[in-house]
């Protein structure tokens, strides 16, 4: 049998010259053309030339194998000549390659290329390019095959896919567990994201318990969710251990012949045959266990492993955060509770106190007026000494209502006109019993202080807790209160200046603290509760004012406030 050669190197090929070298890339239209009317030994002497496989088939058997369709299949050829084509095909394309096959013999319309996967000798599956054409042996029609191997480039493709079906899913569950700070919400999203996109049978939550250090069931998915927690105990063992001490995933593939001592046997009566469980890490700690479960025997591959394993750090952070979140959110309610408690508190005992105080005051007063009969110079001191002290107190306490007020979002606004003289003229006259101190107290405002609108009992409380803070560190010297309208009359500045022993720098930014207050070791005056500047401040921010401090130590504090003219 003689045989064309191609045309060579340089020389043009004429039109419609498919070319004749045999190779792998060997066509079996052309084959078909060249050989059909050969018979079949001599077309066996061609296919042996071959290194791509090649099937040729008549009726239901393999006539012709050639040795690189040996090779692939792992088949010789005797048992691939005792075997009819379709035997070696894979029985997702069993049917499919029978019935092809058959038609095209018939010859009916049948494509003559696709994609087909086989089984070789060894059970390894294979996946093949099959260009298949009809010619006639012995008269007979018969179809010739050749074969490319695409399990490598089909390998390769499965790879990728699947490594963008993780990584999709890996972003989707990333998404999903960050969208939500609630514990209880982020476990539920994690596991029903897991089943959608997984291939796991079932999926549970372990985490470590602060307080005792020991695993707690927390969540799960297909599985009988109180039986599991009911057998919480049982389910320690070894496996939880290994994956808590190595801090590395650990996988059983068949838990039925795991040691009893390692597998619990409610995951044997779930019908779980294999069982991963990966370390939940988060800043290098273990906060738990996730653990996947399959009811067929699954060999964890190392990637998926590796695949798993990112999901699970990626979880653990998640269940971090959510339960820092709780702790600070419990953290903040128990806060609450105990400031809710602390005003209740204050509020009572300022009523309690301020009832029986004022009484106090009122029969003092009247003692004093010889209402009940005469007293002498020396006991009217006394009783003055008595009525400065308590309306002194009744004012800590007042100070404590007001605080309290402020603290629980109780405190009013009530804005009207006031006259900024006749308030003055009030507070004046509040100070004129003298001081048991070599002090004197200046009062400096012009008879054209201008009307504002504002709250005049916040107002007032404003400059008397300034006053009252300036001599209770102030023992000798000057208190000088002045006020004056800015340029255009939109508002008005206050000022208390002292002469005492100032304010250390050290507290200074924290005057305004409640509670917190600048105790003045060289004074003899009660240092209070340090509520007033407190209060102070509180009352500027709700008149929409500012305060501002300067001080110096020995020399004295200057305490300017300013407040709008129109609230």
């Amino acid at each position: 049998m003689k045989i064309k050669k191609g045309p060579r190197g340089g020389q043009k090929r004429k039109r419609g010259d498919r070319g004749a070298r045999i190779g792998p890339e060997v066509n079996a239209r052309e084959l078909r053309k060249r050989i059909s009317a050969k018979d079949a030994a001599t077309l066996q002497k061609i296919l042996n030339l071959v290194p791509a496989p090649i099937f040729v088939y008549q009726g239901d058997k393999n006539i012709l194998i050639n040795p690189a369709a040996e090779g692939l299949t792992g088949y010789t050829k005797k048992e691939l000549l005792d075997m009819k084509y379709w035997e070696i095909v894979h029985p997702e394309f069993r049917e499919l390659i029978k019935t092809r096959g058959t038609a095209r013999q018939h010859g009916d319309s049948v494509p003559p290329r696709y994609e087909v996967k086989i089984l070789t000798k060894s059970g390894e599956e294979r996946w093949l390019d099959f260009i298949g054409g009809l010619i006639r042996i012995a008269g007979k029609p018969a179809v010739i095959g050749t074969v490319m191997d695409l399990t490598e480039r089909k390998q390769a493709q499965e790879r990728l896919q699947l490594e963008s079906q993780r990584l999709n899913a890996l972003r989707k569950i990333s998404l999903a567990i960050t969208s939500t700070l609630d514990l209880k919400g982020v476990l539920e999203v994690l596991l029903r994201e897991i089943d959608l996109l997984l291939p796991y049978a079932a999926t549970t939550v372990r985490l470590k318990n602060p307080q005792t250090g020991k695993l707690d069931n927390v969540a799960c998915r297909n599985v009988n969710e109180e039986e599991w927690k009911q057998r919480a105990g049982q389910l320690g063992g070894r496996l939880s251990k290994t994956v808590l001490r190595t801090k590395v995933p650990y996988a059983i593939r068949n838990l039925n012949t795991g040691s009893g001592e390692m597998v619990s046997d409610f995951f044997r009566e779930q019908g779980f045959i294999s069982y991963l469980g990966v370390p939940l890490i988060a800043k290098g700690e273990v906060v738990g266990i996730l653990s996947f479960f399959t009811r067929e025997e699954h060999d964890f591959t190392q990637e998926e492993i590796e695949f798993v394993t990112t999901l699970a750090g990626q979880a653990a952070v998640a269940i971090q955060n959510s339960q820092l979140y709780e702790a600070s959110r419990k953290q903040a309610a128990e806060l609450e509770e105990i400031n809710k408690l602390k005003d209740e508190f204050l509020g009572f005992v300022s009523h309690e106190l301020r009832t029986p105080l004022n009484a106090v005051i009122g029969y003092t007063g009247m003692v004093q007026d010889e209402v009940f009969g005469a007293v002498t110079a020396e006991q009217k001191k006394v009783l003055g000494k008595v009525l400065e002290h308590g309306k002194h107190l009744l004012r800590m306490i007042h100070s404590l209502l007001e605080a309290t007020k402020i603290e629980v979002g109780a405190a009013k606004l009530e804005s009207r006109e006031v006259s900024l003289r006749r308030l003055f003229d009030e507070l004046k006259g509040s100070y004129d019993t003298p001081l048991d101190k070599e002090l004197t107290l200046d009062w400096e405002y012009p008879d054209t202080l201008p009307a504002i609108v504002t709250d005049r009992e916040k107002l007032r409380h404003i400059l008397q807790n300034l006053v009252d803070n300036a001599i209770k560190f102030t023992d000798r010297g000057k208190i000088t209160i002045s006020a004056r309208a800015l340029p255009g009359n939109k508002a008005v500045e206050f000022k208390v200046t002292d002469t005492g022993v100032g304010i250390s720098p050290g507290i200074l930014p924290d005057i305004f603290d409640m509670f917190r207050q600048g105790i003045n070791p060289e004074s003899s005056s009660s240092p209070g509760v340090g509520l007033g500047l407190h209060i102070v401040k509180k009352f500027t921010d709700i008149l929409g004012g500012e305060i501002e401090v300067k001080s110096q130590v020995g020399k004295g504090s200057t305490f300017t406030v300013t407040i709008p003219s129109n609230l």
